[in-house]
């Protein structure tokens, strides 16, 4: 249940009123994390690396305001890391040339004309979030004029522009209305919890108090209904997919550690079942070396298993979370960054007992198998849900194959958003995806409407499953698709059962970077890759072709569109019958691919 946010602003007041720094350096966080950095090696090592980032950051020139492609704006981000930076390498080491560089950095943002609010607020709320934390953290390192100079520019360039066109419902000239837009997507945490960092950071400032009484108190009540629309309840799966996860997850941490920081609580702010459990949807959407599945505008290379973990372990207490992402440290597997330093807590790494390799449930959008955790392992993967979702694409029945890291059957990366007509490409269309599709034309080659869950599943240790019925993306057909792992032989099922017209003109892909040899008269695909072999094998309807990862030459001409080079598909395309089993087995040897067992897919 939602806490009044006007108990939780009075909270903010009693707290923190004249005390900085406010924001994650508190007093006995700041003695934590100290103790640890003189007898932890892993914050040490953590630790470590974000001084020398910090160092790096010492002779960077000043952050610019350029707009990069006609919309964005191209500098903030980078300014919010190495601000982390500099501000975790000054309280730890007291060294005043983090400090120095620091102050630069928001005076001269201070005295930026324009954060770029009527075109792209997006980039408000980083730039907002940076200068809100910056202000708290050096605000004993600033003059008067200096802070006052800040306050009057996040108010200006953000605040007043979010009452205007936002929180009152008045239209922007351009761009995107972002805090009333329902459900919204992740600009609802990059917006809301940047401008809201700022108002912690200077709310008991007599200029400004009104103004940030009213973000903080607008935020609050929006974020606690976002998380509540954006993370799947029954599984943590989160709408958008992998790259936007990672990017609004990211955001969403810093303001509920900066909530907890300044107010003493998160209250019930993520008291909800589906971001309690989206550590593990994070872990779970990718492979052993955390390649995503890139279902949406999701991006393959998109490391999920990030600092989140460190927070979510810290408000779930699944410590495992916080396992996963220190264990890949110290491995060497994945950089430190300033992130891990703030989240990261000593008595919450806990060694890891057991990980399931299974991730499937009825009733929801995804699900991941694995034979292991290890570097040999199976890895698969199949997406439902609803086709229109913010960052989604026509892709019901996307499904992915990995075998010893390598992804064998891929999927595109997402289209270029400045792109005419981006939304009909290929990239988005269900032909750029692994996928069925029915007489290719310039409509939408599958359904925006359509929308399906998972309704039958197993998880043991001799198979795992996923089945749902495909029928509501199509126009006409009936397809019953079903996803199944067996795991003695670390064989991959893919099935259709499909019922349509006699006239219907069916076509199958599946993506992949691998070189493509077809043998066994159109029966067998070859796919060499990395130095590895994988085999894959039609055991029902159809034979092998292959095609370039470009559009059918019905689909609509998009001008510009993303070469796909180095991508190629497997096509298996049929006509004149009106029931179909079109079931396809990959694995690393053919005679496992050639023991695969097909049944009808209602009987899984």
């Amino acid at each position: 249940m939602l806490k009044n946010e006007h108990e939780v602003y009075a909270e903010l007041w009693k707290h923190s009123r004249g005390v900085h720094p406010r924001l994650l350096f508190t007093e006995d966080r700041l003695a934590a994390m100290k103790n640890a950095y003189a007898t932890d090696p892993v914050a040490q090592k953590i630790y470590g690396t974000v001084i020398a980032k910090a160092d790096a950051a010492l002779d960077k020139r000043l952050g610019q305001f350029r707009i990069y492609d006609g919309l964005r704006a191209a500098e903030h981000n980078t300014i919010h890391n190495y601000l982390l930076d500099l501000a975790f390498a000054y309280y730890l080491t007291g060294e005043k040339k983090y400090a120095d560089r620091a102050v630069a950095e928001l005076v001269n943002v201070s005295e930026w004309p324009d954060w770029n609010a009527e075109h792209h607020y997006l980039d408000v709320g980083w730039t907002a979030m940076f200068m809100g934390f910056g202000y708290d953290w050096f605000y004993h390192e600033m003059t008067e004029e200096q802070r006052a100079k800040c306050r009057k520019t996040i108010v200006n360039n953000s605040f007043h522009h979010a009452f205007e066109c936002d929180f009152y419902q008045t239209r922007r000239q351009t761009g995107y209305n972002w805090y009333n837009d329902t459900p919204g997507d992740n600009w609802k945490f990059i917006c809301g919890g940047g401008i809201a960092t700022a108002a912690m950071a200077m709310f008991d400032e007599g200029d400004v108090a009104a103004e940030c009484e009213i973000v903080f108190t607008y935020v609050y009540r929006e974020i606690y209904k976002f998380i509540r629309n954006i993370y799947e309840g029954r599984d943590g799966s989160y709408m958008e997919g992998s790259s936007y996860w990672h990017y609004g997850q990211e955001q969403l941490t810093l303001y509920a550690a900066f909530l907890e920081s300044a107010v003493g609580s998160i209250f019930d702010l993520c008291d909800w079942e589906g971001i309690q459990k989206t550590g593990n949807f994070a872990l779970m959407i990718s492979n052993n070396e955390y390649k995503s599945f890139q279902f949406g505008d999701g991006g393959v290379y998109t490391n999920m298993n990030c600092s989140d973990l460190l927070w979510l372990g810290h408000i779930t207490g699944d410590y495992t979370l916080s396992a996963m992402r220190i264990d890949a440290i110290i491995a060497g597997k994945v950089n430190p960054d300033s992130y891990d330093a703030v989240h990261y807590r000593t008595e919450e790494y806990k060694p890891i007992s057991d990980l399931s390799t299974d991730y499937v449930q009825k009733d929801v959008p995804n699900a991941t198998f694995r034979t292991g955790w290890d570097h040999d392992a199976v890895f698969t993967g199949i997406h439902f849900g609803h086709n229109q979702v913010c960052h989604g694409h026509l892709d019901m029945g996307d499904f992915i194959v990995d075998y010893a890291d390598t992804r064998f059957i891929t999927d595109v990366e997402k289209e270029n958003y400045n792109l005419k007509g981006c939304y009909q490409s290929y990239r988005v269309r269900a032909e750029g995806h692994n996928t069925v599709v029915f007489n290719p034309n310039e409509l939408p080659d599958q359904k925006w409407a359509g929308e399906t869950y998972i309704s039958a599943c197993a998880s043991n240790e001799n198979e795992a499953f996923a089945v749902a019925d495909m029928t509501s993306a199509y126009y006409g057909q009936n397809v019953l698709r079903g996803l199944k792992l067996i795991k003695k032989t670390g064989a991959v099922l893919i099935q259709d059962d499909i019922k349509c017209s006699a006239e219907d003109d069916l076509y199958w892909y599946a993506h992949t970077c691998a070189d493509i040899e077809i043998l066994n008269g159109g029966k067998t695909a070859k796919l060499t890759q990395d130095g590895k072999t994988f085999w894959c094998e039609i055991l029902a309807d159809g034979e092998f072709a292959v095609a370039e990862a470009k559009s059918h030459p019905g689909s609509p001409k998009i001008e510009g569109q993303s070469p796909n080079d180095g991508t190629r598909k497997l096509v298996i395309n049929m006509k004149g019958k009106d029931a179909y089993t079109i079931a396809v087995a990959f694995a690393a040897d053919d005679e496992s691919a050639k023991s695969a067992k097909v049944t009808p897919v209602a009987q899984w």
